[in-house]
This record gives C-alpha cells, structure tokens and sequence, in this order.
C-alpha cells in the first residue's frame, strides 16, 4: 500500500477548504443580504463554520442551514440584526439542553417532509418579493401574499433577467457537471455568473436599475435592542423554534452544534463531504473569506439581490426530502390532504404549524415511520 506523505495530506487539506470556502461564503453572503445583516455577519458566520468545522473523524463541515431559511426572514422582519442573533444563542443554548434529555431527536420521515414543504413554501412567498424585485413589504408570508395582491406584479425586468440566469444555472449546472459540482458549489457558480453579468451590463453602480446587496459593506450593523415585553417574547419565541428545529433537523449531531449557534450569526447544519475538514482546511476557509470580506468588500454591494432571492428559492426546493415519497404511506390520500393543509398552515403561522407536525408525529401511529 502506497504511504501518503504529509505533502499530500496537505495538499488534500487545501483543497478541502476551498470546496468548503466555496460552500460557506456564498451562503453567508446570501444569508446576510437577506436578512439585512452586513459583512462582519458574513466574516463571523464563516470563521465560526471553519472553526467548528474541525474534526478527524466526522467528514463534511458546516454551512448556513437553508432548510430553516423562512424561519430566518421571519425573525429578521420582526427584531433587529441583534435581536436576530440573541434568538440563534437561545436557540443553541436550548438545543444543549435537549441534547441532555431521552427526547427521541428523530422525526418521522412524514411529519420531516411536511416541515421542510412548509418552510420551503414560505421561503418561496417571501423571497419572491426579492427575486423578482417587486417592492412588497412583510414579515410572514400571509402578509407577503397580501403586499403581492395589493401592489400587483411589477417585476424589475432587468434584475429579472439577473434572477433567471441564476435560476437556470442552480437547477442546469448541477445534472451537466456532475463532477465539477462536487468540487465548485452551484450557489458560488449561480452567484459569480450573474454578478460578472451585472458588472457588463450596468457598469456604473450609480445608474442602475437592478437591486443590488447594497447593505453588504463594513459598515457597522444596527445594533439597537428593545428591552420591552414584546420584543423579548419575540426573541425568547424565535429561539424556542430553532433550538427545537435544530434538535430534530441534525439528531445526529452532538452538542456542538448548538455551542456553533452561540457564536454564529446564522443557524448552521453540517454538509456531508467524503473529504475531511482539518487544521488547514479551517485556515484555507478563514483566510480566502476574510481576505474577500476585508481586501475587497465593494464587490459584495453589486451582487444582484434578484440572484440572492432566486439561488436560495431553488436550493430551499432542491433540500426537501422528495424521496419520502417513495416509502410506504399508510393512506396516501390521506396523508398527502394532510401535507398540503400542514404546508398551507405555515403560510397563517409557524409555531402553529410546528406544533401541529409534532403533536401529529407523537399521537398518531400511522403518521409515524413503520417498524
């Protein structure tokens, strides 16, 4: 058997956290742009991501969890950057504390994939509003169908433009570069194309027409925090539904996750890579980012917002577990009526429409996995 020197442990490190510089930063960058956090977001999302990203024997490393992105948009609209990032500790402080209880940390695969449709079909409500950059206004998708009904649809075409292109290449890329994807992200590739086209077609950043991520500079974020009832209900809710989102979304994770959303600015979830993610690999990630946020931050404030929008849509869609559909189902119509309410539910209330997943996963036997 052939010895591997250190060179080529080193050389394979590298590589590693460039895949992972290629997964981390554009999901941070989008996270970021969305929720209105600024590029000090950015840089502690993805030095915390390396960071706890070490490990020797567990292969992959953490990203901004896209599964959770409705829940995000929701917590942002309704409290300050601050506030957002004081629900995400409770959230991983309380993850912590479930971690240390019997509580089974397995949904069953039906009430999973109801979860993920709901979130997923909020997220689309709310993002189309920045895909197709149509000026609404709201902080749950109820309100964000409303806005729609009530300024009708005006997209910006050109920033339309910008948006489809990053849609055609998150769903095309992937399927005709197979290998190529596993090495260089489709969120890096749906991001970098339609910025170099933004920078050709609008070349002055002061005569275009196209919304772009003009809160992702240096600037310092808001850092107000309201210390009335309402808004620590708010952040004490907000918390309460990631810690119990991320117990459930990574059962196989230890309580290390929940110490990573102590730090981090964004709820985060592990990406599976058979390359491991070690020493140099964190370094790669930490260097090559902040070198990006802190040498050249301008580049960052004419990424497209329709890209942002139209990249996290499709990559929401692209994560729900579809293949659920294929295990056996008790009463499929049944079940799939029961889907389609729960997905609907998550448009009126989140909390609500958890809570229903959960109780039907606890006090239905047939709506749990079989033995």
């Amino acid at each position: 058997m052939k010895k591997i020197t250190s060179n080529h442990n080193i050389k394979d490190e590298f590589i590693t956290g460039l895949i992972a510089c290629g997964y981390i930063l554009p999901l941070s960058v989008a996270f970021a742009a969305v929720t209105g956090q600024g590029l000090f977001a950015v840089a502690l999302s993805c030095v915390i991501c390396a960071l706890f990203s070490v490990n020797k024997r567990i292969g992959g490393f953490f990203i901004p969890d896209i599964r959770i992105i409705a829940l995000v948009l929701f917590s942002s609209c309704f409290s300050t950057p601050i506030g957002m990032f004081v629900s995400i500790t409770l959230g991983g402080l309380f993850y912590c504390l479930l971690k240390r209880t019997k509580i089974k940390s397995r949904l069953p695969y039906k009430t999973e994939l109801v979860f993920y449709l709901g979130l997923t079909l909020c997220a689309t409500i709310l993002l189309t509003n920045v895909y197709f950059g149509i000026g609404a206004f709201g902080g749950t998708a109820k309100e964000m169908l409303k806005a729609y009904g009530y300024l009708g649809f005006h997209p910006d075409f050109m920033g339309l433009l910008t948006g489809t292109v990053t849609l055609f290449l998150m769903i095309t890329y992937p399927f005709k570069f197979k290998k190529l994807s596993k090495i260089v992200s489709p969120a890096l590739v749906a991001l970098a194309i339609p910025f170099i086209l933004n920078l050709i077609l609008n070349p002055d950043v002061n005569f275009t027409n196209i919304n772009e991520s003009a809160i992702l500079t240096l600037r310092n974020a808001d850092t107000s925090f309201s210390f009335d009832l309402m808004s620590i209900l708010t952040i004490a809710t907000d918390g309460f539904a990631y810690g119990i989102f991320i117990f459930f979304a990574n059962e196989d994770e230890k309580s290390s996750l929940g110490i990573t959303h102590i730090f981090s600015v964004f709820p985060l979830c592990r990406v599976q890579k058979e390359r491991k993610f070690r020493i140099i690999s964190a370094a790669t990630v930490i260097v090559f980012s902040l070198t990006a946020i802190f040498a050249l931050p301008f580049i960052f404030t004419r990424i497209p917002m329709h890209s942002i929008g139209a990249m996290l849509i499709v990559y929401a869609w692209q994560n729900v577990p579809f293949s659920y559909f294929k295990k056996p189902f008790p009463s499929k119509p049944k079940i799939i009526a029961i889907i389609i309410l729960i997905s609907i539910l998550f448009i009126f209330s989140f909390y609500l429409a958890s809570l229903t997943c959960l109780l039907l996963s606890k006090h239905y036997k047939k709506w749990g996995d079989e033995q």
